[in-house]
């Protein structure tokens, strides 16, 4: 796979002008040292571009470095994360086309340090007044991307970490609610759309994995609730509960074997009667999710 796209917060060294502000400077500076394994930088790139939409909030350099100071201050490695989303077929036994929730959760949950930092990240952007963005400009795209792909990402990591903070937590999907629930639909809608404008509209090698990732999974949830659009938390409480429990076999993790799963004993909360139930077949070539 090639890369999915250049991201600008994520590029090695960021070139800092003599001419720029010298507050975008020092959020550009910041961000440079900004990681999951070095929070306080991350902070001062946040706080620093903060300053600068204070008095300039149509500036979306400062947005975007915001936005991806908090991203990462949560936690959240970005680019090993794209990189797991956009795998496709079976790998090390794993099916990357069914299994994309537990997958997530797996790239995440030994880095997360707060995952709310991630729906700050989110609110940066979706509270900018894109309007004032020029359509021809390569920031317009830039923007969208982030936005979209930050969607995409709380999506799937989100209702995981509610469900098992960490990897040796037993899995109790019962903490999702409606906090949970209504963040994720509403990625699950947006997110689809927003990276449509970045460009990944056609299924090829320039990230297409992300938007068809979105497209399956919404599906999936949006059938067991009837395809009237939407789904409840009790159903993603029980895909939630099926995607990290379906393989194991640690009774301390998960106390339903994985057969049990498969079969009518798996302690549904949803209509469901089994995690076969969740047929990702049907939704092969899903649409858009909110056309």
């Amino acid at each position: 796979m090639k890369i999915i796209k250049f991201v600008p917060f994520l590029a090695a060294v960021w070139l800092i002008s003599a001419c720029a502000e010298p507050t975008l400077d020092g959020a550009r500076f910041a961000m440079d040292k900004c990681s999951t394994t070095n929070l306080t930088p991350c902070t001062t790139a946040a706080n620093e571009a903060q300053t600068i939409l204070d008095s300039e909030p149509n500036n979306a350099d400062a947005a975007l470095i915001k936005s991806a100071a908090l991203a990462t201050r949560g936690g959240i490695d970005i680019l090993d994360i794209l990189a797991e989303l956009a795998k496709t077929g079976v790998s090390g036994g794993v099916d990357n086309d069914t299994q994309k929730f537990k997958i997530i959760h797996n790239a995440v949950v030994g880095s997360v340090q707060n995952i709310t930092d991630l729906r700050t990240a989110i609110a940066a952007l979706t509270s900018f007044d894109a309007s004032t963005l020029d359509t021809a400009s390569e920031i317009y795209k830039d923007f969208y991307f982030q936005m979209g792909m930050l969607q995409t990402i709380e999506a799937f990591s989100l209702p995981t970490i509610t469900a098992q903070p960490t990897a040796a937590d037993a899995v109790d999907p019962t903490p999702i609610d409606a906090t949970e629930k209504d963040p994720v639909l509403d990625d699950f809608l947006n997110a689809d759309n927003n990276l449509g404008i970045a460009g990944l509209d056609s299924d090829d090698d320039t990230g297409f994995q992300l938007v068809t990732a979105i497209r399956q999974n919404y599906c999936i949830l949006n059938n067991i609730s009837g395809g009237g659009g939407g789904f409840t938390t009790e159903e993603l409480q029980d895909l939630m509960n099926c995607q990290l429990c379906i393989d194991e076999t640690d009774t301390s993790i998960c106390p339903k074997s994985p057969d049990e799963m498969l079969g009518a004993n798996g302690d549904f909360r949803s209509t469901i009667a089994s995690c076969a139930d969740f047929n990702f077949t049907t939704c092969d070539g899903a649409g858009n999710t909110a056309p």
